[in-house]
């Protein structure tokens, strides 16, 4: 029985390595790279040992993705070599568009299979890494010694896109827009984690507050209406369970109150430099979508007049020629269009975020005076108004938000080519590394 243990697309780890050894493919758009880690069970006793351990199977993934990283490598290395070669054909002179294409696409025919050679160099580290969990289950539970299991790795990579400088039909004015827009998107994705981290702070430190505001009321003798607070603060009190932090002094609840408005004041100064961050990818687009027109247009002019000019015939065979050219132009524009989707609904969560901060200013407001009056002893008034203020709750930006500007940025660049491709996986490894 065939159990996984691993499985994805290693396609931008590979990209990754490529990077890192200043060989990323500049000639051909890398493709998918499928990869399954797996466990032959032999005589069924990894079945029977997951079923009794539920941990085993997670200290099995963890072993079989760790050698992944390796196996990036080891791909890297074929994509490096099949990306010189082309270079040096891509670069020759003397030879025609014609042959050159000819000989550049029969190297990239070969890559998926050199790229799959390499299960054969790391399938011993893969079982290495497989029997070491299986050794140390085999120490503590006696009965599977006598159980059998084989690692297996299976890689599928499909055929690589060739695009040579000879071929391209990409302009340089877009290639360098998108990377722009690329280096914004990074730039707010960055500030969009600083904001999910600060919110959360937001959250954490607003409800240690009303908790430390009704311990403190709790404390209080009763007389008059200070006997309804503290029944109303013990029943809320209740609602809210257990807390690590509790502060019971109204100075103290005073100091927490102002740490409050200090977050606030974070998130609202982050907010405003995401918005213009943004605003500014959308402007960045606004250009890039004229770009593509004005270069589709060339594209198609120069197309048309190396055509035959003369009769119906020579006007459709120009149109069919521009055919590509025409659906190069549609994809860079739907690419660029999801992008801007995107970023606008990005802008839509950061002034809803605002709409919260402005909410959360208000509530501090009203602890600053509620907090004055404990501190004078002075009954405080308002404590349901207080309690039903209490929801900071500030989910606004999830921790995928980064992985879905840099997905759907990629997708863009892909548009333009391998060399944009690579250049924008470079730009997004810089912004991470900052």
């Amino acid at each position: 029985m065939q159990l996984t243990i691993w499985s994805g697309n290693l396609r931008s780890q590979v990209l990754d390595a490529c990077n890192s050894k200043g060989c990323p493919p500049r000639h051909f758009e890398l493709p998918d790279i499928k990869v399954d880690v797996f466990i032959n069970d032999i005589q069924g006793g990894l079945q029977k040992a997951l079923l009794q351990d539920p941990l085993l199977r997670g200290q099995m993934m963890e072993a079989g993705a760790s050698v992944i990283g390796d196996l990036a490598q080891l791909m890297a290395y074929w994509v490096g070599m099949a990306e010189m070669e082309i270079t040096k054909i891509a670069e020759n002179s003397a030879l025609s568009d014609a042959a050159k294409k000819s000989q550049i696409e029969l190297i990239a025919g070969k890559l998926p299979n050199n790229l799959a050679q390499t299960k054969q160099q790391i399938l011993p580290k893969v079982q290495a890494a497989a029997m070491k969990v299986w050794d140390n289950l085999c120490r503590t539970r006696s009965e599977y010694r006598k159980y059998l299991i084989q690692a297996g790795l299976n890689i599928a990579a499909g055929a690589a896109k060739v695009i040579t400088t000879t071929i391209a039909t990409v302009g340089t004015a877009g290639g360098a827009l998108v990377l722009g827009i690329f280096g914004i998107v990074s730039g707010a994705a960055s500030i969009g984690g600083e904001l999910y981290s600060l919110s959360k702070d937001a959250e954490k430190v607003e409800g240690e507050l009303f908790k430390s505001v009704i311990a403190t009321l709790k404390k209080k003798p009763s007389a008059g209406n200070w006997g309804k607070i503290k029944v109303s603060a013990e029943s809320i009190a209740r609602k809210l369970g257990p807390t690590d932090l509790v502060v019971e002094t109204p100075l103290k609840c005073k100091e927490m109150n102002e740490l409050y408005e200090h977050k606030l004041q974070g998130l609202d100064t982050k907010s405003h430099d995401l918005a213009v961050k943004l605003n500014a990818a959308l402007e960045k687009s606004d250009e890039l979508h004229k770009v593509i027109d004005q270069e589709a247009q060339k594209r198609m002019t120069a197309m048309a007049a190396a055509a035959p000019s003369a009769g119906p015939g020579g006007r459709r065979g120009a149109m069919s020629v521009n055919l590509p050219t025409n659906t190069q132009a549609e994809q860079q524009s739907k690419a660029l269009e999801k992008l801007e989707e995107l970023i606008n609904g990005r802008i839509i969560e950061v002034q809803s975020l605002s709409q919260r901060v402005n909410k959360g200013k208000k509530l501090h407001d009203g602890y600053e005076g509620f907090i004055d009056d404990m501190i004078r002893d002075r009954v405080p008034p308002g404590i349901p108004a207080i309690a039903e203020g209490i929801g900071f709750v500030a989910e606004v930006f999830s921790l995928k938000w980064e992985d879905a500007l840099k997905d759907a940025s990629i997708k863009l660049a892909t548009t333009f080519g391998p060399e944009v491709t690579n250049q924008a996986y470079e730009k997004f490894k810089e912004m991470r590394q900052a």
